[in-house]
């Protein structure tokens, strides 16, 4: 559902996005066609441990996720990651998911920085 006029289809940077194989063909030929690399995968849900290890195949040693509460609540309580950079806004959108506290997160133990309104805070799983 990526506009084709969203920043993040830039050449500055590589760009891959991983989606079912089921979707638009013409939409996906554009995305190729603007040096998008697409990794199709089979089925309507993709496991993040699954996703990791593709990523992880491409040579992808650092990966950004944006998302929810059910995304990353899914990546906790995996433990599927190294080092997890929470962002946190001062207001709640919505009724939301409060994973913070679903998945035993303890901002008091994490380092915490001000990057504007936000609070930006950092843990290592050990």
């Amino acid at each position: 559902k990526i506009p084709m006029t969203a920043n993040f289809l830039r050449a500055d940077a590589r760009r891959i996005i991983i989606t079912s194989d089921k979707e638009n063909m013409r939409k996906i030929k554009s995305l190729q066609d603007a040096g998008v690399e697409m990794i199709f995968l089979t089925g309507d849900y993709y496991p993040m441990r699954s996703i990791f290890e593709t990523l992880s195949g491409a040579e992808i040693g650092s990966v950004m996720v944006e998302g929810g509460g059910i995304l990353f609540s899914q990546i906790l309580s995996k433990k599927i990651y190294d080092e997890l950079c929470l962002f946190v806004a001062p207001q709640t959108v919505g009724a939301g998911i409060d994973f913070i506290s679903e998945n035993n997160i303890e901002l008091n133990n994490m380092k915490a920085y001000d990057i504007g309104e936000d609070k930006l805070y950092v843990y290592r799983n050990s």
